[in-house]
Formats: C-alpha cells, sequence, structure tokens
C-alpha cells in the first residue's frame, strides 16, 4: 500500500495493493487527487438539474438547453444534432506536440456543436435531462422508461410518481425515496411492495399503515402498533389532522427508538459503500446493481473492473475516470458521455465509436484523434507518442481539468455533493 498526498486538498489519501494492480494492468500513472476530488472534478462535467430557454445555433429555433444563451460552443436540437447533414470530423485538428493537450481538446470543444439536452426516445418530455424511454413526463432527471412522472430524479420504469428519487417499479407514489414496488405510497423511504401507506421507513410488504418503521408483512398499523381495521380509520382520521412536521417528527423519534440496518446490501459479497444489490468484490461503490470488482462507483449497473466512475454501465466494462459513460461501454478512460464504445481516451459526446483519442461529438468514427481522421497504423503510432507527450506535461492520466467543462460549476451535480 502506498499513502499519497492529494495535490488538491492536501489530505493524505491510501493506494491499496490491488488498486496498483489496476493501475500497472492499464499501464496508467498513479492518482494525484484523494478519491473524493477525483469524483468531484468528473461531476463538474454533469449537469442534470438545470435547463435554461436558448435557441438552436442550426436552425434557429427555440430549445430548451442544460447551456445557457452565450455559451462559447454551438449547440443544437437533440434531433438535429443527431441528423447526419453535419460531421463532427469537419472540425479536426493537427496535434501541436508543443503545446498541452487540454488546451488543444479546448480549441476543439469550443468548435464542435453539442446536443442541448441528454436524452432519447421519449414522447411529450420537453423539460427533463438525462431521460429515455418515458412519455407525458416534466422536469424528471436520470429517469427510465416512465409515464406521468414529475419534479423526480432517477425514477425508472414508474407510472404517475411527484416529487421522488431513486424509485423503481412504482406508481402513483409521492414525497419517496428509494423505493421499489410500491403503490399509492408516501412519504416514505427504503420501503419495497407497500400498498396504499404513509410516512413508512424500511417496511416491506405492508399495506394500509402510517408511521410505521422496520415493518414486514403487516396491515392496519400505526406506530408500529397493531389496530383492527376499524381501530386503524378512526385513529388515522386523528393524525390526518396534523401537519406534515409533525407526523415526521413522530416517525423520526419512532426510528431512534428502533434498530437500523448500518448498510443497505442485498445478497452482495465483500463489499462496502451502501444500497448495493447484486454485487460483489466492491469498494466505495454507492448505488449500484449487479456490478463486480469496482472501486470508487457511484450510480452504476452491470459493470465489471470499473475504477473511479459515474452514473457508469447498462453494462461497462474495465472503465476508468469516466462519467456517464455508458451502453456497452469497454475500456473508455478518462471520458464523458460517451455510449457504446470502446477503447477511447479523453473523448466526450461520442457514440457507437472505437480507438478514438481526444474527440468530441464523433457517431460511428473510428481512429480518430482530436476529430482527424487516421489510419489503423498511423493512429497507433500517433497516439503512443501523444501519450509520452501528455506524461511529460503532467496530463496523462488526469481526468479533464475543471475550466474545460462546458458547464457552470454551479450548475453541474459536482456543487451538490
Amino acid at each position: 500500500m502506498e499513502v499519497k498526498k492529494c495535490k488538491k486538498c492536501g489530505e493524505k489519501f491510501e493506494i491499496t495493493n490491488e488498486d496498483q494492480k489496476f493501475y500497472e494492468r492499464l499501464n496508467f500513472p498513479l492518482p494525484t487527487l484523494c478519491p473524493a476530488d477525483r469524483q468531484k472534478r468528473r461531476l463538474a462535467w454533469r449537469n442534470e438539474w438545470n435547463l435554461y430557454k436558448s435557441k438552436c445555433d442550426k436552425t434557429g429555433g427555440q430549445i430548451i438547453s442544460s447551456y445557457p444563451v452565450g455559451t462559447s460552443f454551438p449547440v443544437f436540437e437533440y434531433d438535429e444534432w443527431w441528423k447526419d447533414d453535419w460531421n463532427a470530423l469537419d472540425y479536426g485538428q493537427e496535434i501541436d506536440f508543443n503545446k498541452p493537450f487540454f488546451g488543444q481538446f479546448k480549441e476543439l470543444l469550443n468548435k464542435v456543436p453539442r446536443m442541448n439536452i441528454s436524452t432519447g426516445h421519449n414522447e411529450n418530455c420537453d423539460y427533463v435531462n438525462y431521460t429515455n424511454y418515458s412519455k407525458d413526463c416534466y422536469l424528471v432527471f436520470g429517469c427510465h422508461a416512465s409515464e406521468k412522472c414529475f419534479f423526480s430524479w432517477r425514477v425508472h420504469h414508474s407510472l404517475g410518481c411527484y416529487d421522488c428519487a431513486q424509485l423503481t417499479k412504482c406508481k402513483y407514489c409521492y414525497e419517496c425515496i428509494d423505493c421499489e414496488n410500491c403503490y399509492e405510497l408516501f412519504f416514505s423511504q427504503n420501503c419495497q411492495n407497500c400498498t396504499g401507506s404513509n410516512y413508512l421507513f424500511n417496511c416491506r410488504s405492508c399495506q394500509d399503515c402510517f408511521l410505521c418503521c422496520n415493518l414486514v408483512h403487516k396491515r392496519y398499523c400505526i406506530l408500529n402498533e397493531q389496530l383492527s381495521e376499524k381501530e386503524y380509520e378512526k385513529k388515522l382520521e386523528e393524525f390526518k389532522k396534523m401537519d406534515s412536521f409533525e407526523l415526521y417528527k413522530k416517525l423520526d423519534d419512532l426510528r431512534f427508538k428502533l434498530p437500523q440496518r448500518a448498510l443497505t446490501m442485498i445478497n452482495c459479497q465483500n463489499c462496502s459503500g451502501d444500497y448495493l444489490t447484486n454485487c460483489k468484490n466492491c469498494r466505495d461503490v454507492f448505488t449500484a446493481v449487479e456490478c463486480e470488482d469496482c472501486t470508487y462507483l457511484f450510480l452504476g449497473e452491470n459493470t465489471k473492473d470499473c475504477f473511479d466512475c459515474d452514473m457508469t454501465g447498462w453494462p461497462a466494462e474495465l472503465c476508468y475516470e469516466g462519467i456517464s459513460t455508458c451502453v456497452n461501454a469497454y475500456a473508455n478512460y478518462f471520458s464523458s458521455l460517451c455510449w457504446s464504445c470502446n477503447d477511447i481516451y479523453y473523448c466526450d459526446s461520442c457514440f457507437n465509436s472505437h480507438n478514438l483519442f481526444g474527440c468530441i461529438g464523433l457517431k460511428r468514427n473510428e481512429y480518430c484523434v482530436l476529430n482527424k481522421q487516421y489510419s489503423k497504423e498511423d493512429y497507433k503510432k500517433t497516439i503512443l507518442k501523444l501519450i509520452e507527450h501528455m506524461k511529460k506535461t503532467g496530463e496523462y492520466g488526469e481526468f479533464f481539468p475543471l475550466e474545460l467543462s462546458p458547464f457552470k460549476y454551479e450548475d453541474t451535480v459536482a456543487d451538490h455533493l
């Protein structure tokens, strides 16, 4: 194990023997920032919740955008960005080995058009971001395959849910967090298969319950007291006269009297972190499903051998220092918002491509550096030379600097940690 000092915050952090094996395997230098500062640097490349009214730089039409008016790069409406009537290769540039790489990448970033928002396959979902296969949703973010959901974050396969976060397969829920397979559940957290209930915490398969904690397969309970149906209805009317502040206080008082799980892990082996399901050999991993041999991962699904990644998977393998590298991602390094790509380095907003280095906005391309096309042989020679150049400038092995992000820092997820 090696102990290093973070060059940003000055705090010491550990690099375990297993970490070193991973870096050696990929021939990457050891990180210079602690895990927390590495994550902030990545999250500064994701504006998930802030939207602006703007104009499409291609058509002039009004759009909703995650970029404010006056950005230094062109912004295209989503469908216009995906059309084949423009080509990101037209913005390609030669590498200047007398200048640092990140400065050249910034020049390219300021030229290549970007999508106004990151969505896909939605119907009547104008005011959303990082949301796909959804219908009639408004101000939802990071959602998938949901319908008629409003003001929510990461609500998947759900219907009619309002003001919720981290729901899966729920219907008609309100003000709920981390719930699954629930119906008409309100003001609740960490619940599964619960119906027609209010103010529950960590309950399973409960129905018609109110202000309860840690219950399983119960009905007609208030403050964990078993009641008859008539007693329940009568007492419920009394509690409904209280305001939400009083009710939450009663639930908190009950929670603090009862034992609580230290971590929320289901079917996990040799893991550390929280909110994990079906994971194995994961360290410092949070909110993940079906992950194996991962470290420093936040919001992942079906990932394997991934280090220092956020919002990654579906599936992904052998990725490092990436954010939003998803959907059959393999060997994505130091990249942002790249889907269905493999063997890419320092790329942003690239899709269905492979063997790229320092590229932006490419679709179905290969063997490109700074959006310039190379032959397979020349590509391999060029990136080896570029890697050596970046090692000399101290850039190789580091994610994009904060100042390169296309977003205002206060708009990004990093500002909300």
